[in-house]
């Protein structure tokens, strides 16, 4: 039938565990942008500049290799649960600053 506490309580179990998936995939993303962009910066660039003009790499080809920066789009939810969505919004802010 009915909602009882054990319901609520394994729903919030269930909220809890898939904050934490979310917050360990957006560290992730974070260590693979930065290996991206070590990679650019150390061996990329260099090949580059070997290659073509210093102008061309830096304002064509090194920007057309920068990965984008992460936006997330949130929809609105009926339950009005905002506490997650600002989690994601706050962490992916985060992220934004590292670079």
């Amino acid at each position: 039938g009915g909602w009882n506490d054990d319901d609520e309580e394994d729903v919030g179990e269930k909220a809890v565990a898939i904050r934490r998936w979310i917050r360990s995939v957006l560290r992730k993303i974070m260590h693979y942008k930065a290996e991206h962009r070590r990679l650019l910066d150390e061996d990329v660039a260099p090949t580059l500049q070997g290659v073509l003009p210093q102008d061309i790499v830096m304002n064509s080809a090194l920007p057309f290799l920068e990965l984008p920066s992460l936006v997330f789009e949130l929809e609105d939810h009926e339950d009005g649960d905002s506490d997650s969505e600002d989690e994601i919004e706050e962490v992916g802010e985060q992220m934004e600053e590292d670079e």
